[in-house]
């Protein structure tokens, strides 16, 4: 990899943070308590954005990046790509349901 050094706490991790913290605290809130079906339209919504992801990425890091990746670093083998891999796959239902295994509602 050639691009910039990686800093833990850069600009664009701090952001990246804050983002996802305030999205994952006041997301939940504002769909507690709504009905089932737009519940799982924003899961259909957020797999498809991390999906999209999945999907674009390589190409970015391989085509549009000044610096490109070698080949071998695109493939979505690193635990960033497997936990998006299996976010998607437990937004989009999983293994029937883990919520309805654990004895939650779900199911």
């Amino acid at each position: 990899m050639f691009g910039t050094p990686f800093e833990i706490f850069g600009t664009v991790h701090v952001i990246t943070i804050v983002v996802i913290a305030f999205v994952s605290i006041f997301l939940p809130k504002f769909y507690k308590g709504k009905a089932d079906e737009q519940i799982s339209l924003m899961k259909k919504i957020i797999a498809g954005v991390i999906a999209a992801h999945v999907i674009i990425s390589p190409y970015k890091d391989l085509y549009l990046l000044a610096n490109p990746y070698d080949w071998r670093e695109t493939i979505p083998l690193h635990m960033c790509d497997l936990s998006e891999i299996f976010l998607i796959w437990f937004l989009l239902g999983g293994s029937g349901h883990a919520a309805g295994q654990s004895g939650g509602t779900g199911g």
